[in-house]
């Protein structure tokens, strides 16, 4: 513990000739400053901060509160910070949005003020209504300040298609139509056929010319399908996904 010899001496004297109700306060100074001390090495730089802020006010013995006053500013040195900037697709900034830390949420987080945190890994997710939320987890390091994550929150709206997903379903759909067509010419000229089960080829051939074109136009119609829903879905980012960026 850095807890001075003579601060340590000042409070025990303090708590044993003052009033009970004095000596209550000394001990919770003495306690809050003892505590904060630990959480520090422990890397919980917001609770130790929050208990040399109790152990620095002005009702804690003199030459405490000046440690604590001293601790207090090297913490805040080290404490880490960040700022969430929130975007729509357009670019536009998400005034209405509410960021949770690891679960809890963090008032003014979604109007662009600082937020400390503890140094260490963290789960970041902003919602707003009629949006998406969007998720990031990041990782923020000792004395690092004002580090900007930019998340994107996608609108709950439906997506737009792209112009190259509407040719490639066009295909697809002339595709399948066209193996609809086929097959079914194929089939009902071979039923009329007949003289099954030995025809000559120049009567087999036709057919089997509509029945192979049937099978071509379904895997043009099935491959351009893919290829819509792959142009679709990588137009924009998905629902959930959020893009982070870093300025320093």
């Amino acid at each position: 513990m850095r807890f001075p010899l003579a601060g340590m001496a000042l409070g025990a004297g303090a708590v044993l000739v003052a009033s009970p109700a004095r000596a209550d306060v000394v001990s919770d100074c003495i306690a809050a400053s003892e505590k904060g001390q630990v959480l520090e090495k422990q890397g919980k730089l917001t609770s130790a901060r929050a208990e040399f802020l109790s152990c620095s006010r002005r009702e804690c013995p003199g030459m405490l509160s000046t440690d604590c006053d001293g601790w207090l500013a090297n913490v805040e040195t080290k404490m880490p910070s960040v700022v969430f900037a929130l975007n729509d697709h357009d670019g536009h900034d998400v005034a209405s949005a509410t960021v949770f830390v690891d679960g809890q949420p963090v008032a003014g987080a979604g109007d662009g003020r600082d937020v400390s945190l503890d140094p260490g890994e963290h789960d970041i997710r902003a919602e707003a209504p009629g949006m998406q939320p969007a998720t990031e987890h990041i990782v923020v390091r000792v004395g690092e300040k004002r580090r900007v994550v930019r998340m994107l929150l996608e609108s709950r709206g439906p997506r737009p298609i792209p112009v190259a997903a509407w040719v490639t379903g066009g295909i697809a759909a002339a595709g399948l139509v066209g193996f609809g067509v086929l097959y079914t010419v194929s089939h009902v000229e071979a039923s009329g056929l007949d003289c099954a089960p030995r025809c000559p080829d120049s009567d087999v051939d036709p057919i089997r010319g509509l029945y192979i074109g049937s099978l071509v136009s379904l895997g043009i119609g099935a491959a351009f399908a893919i290829a819509t829903g792959v142009i679709y879905y990588s137009s924009r980012p998905s629902a959930t996904r959020s893009s982070a960026a870093l300025a320093w």
